[in-house]
């Protein structure tokens, strides 16, 4: 486990004893807590976005500063699966131009 999965996994325990403390003291239904840690974990091990390092936003107007093409090169490769899956709703326009999705 990397120090981004134990902040992670620090986050959400802590998200757990908030609900508790707001509760009277109750903790959540262990049924609850266990598919809220399994689907969180899915989440972490597969957020595609993630990838990319954007976790602020400096980040995010670093990735911005780059060229379009660029931009739209880097999602269609991380995302090109689930475009491809759901390419009757997803289509890209430049202004002007041809379609690009």
């Amino acid at each position: 486990m990397d120090s981004d999965e134990n902040d992670d996994t620090e986050a959400l325990n802590r998200f757990f004893s908030m609900i508790c403390k707001f509760n009277s003291g109750r903790p959540i239904n262990t049924v609850l807590k266990e598919k809220l840690e399994k689907y969180f974990e899915y989440r972490w091990a597969h957020d595609r976005n993630f990838a990319l390092g954007i976790n602020n936003e400096q980040d995010r107007e670093m990735l911005e500063q780059l060229p379009e093409e660029v931009q739209i090169k880097i999602y269609k490769f991380l995302f090109s699966e689930f475009l491809f899956k759901f390419r009757d709703f997803f289509t890209f326009f430049k202004f002007g131009s041809r379609e690009i999705g």
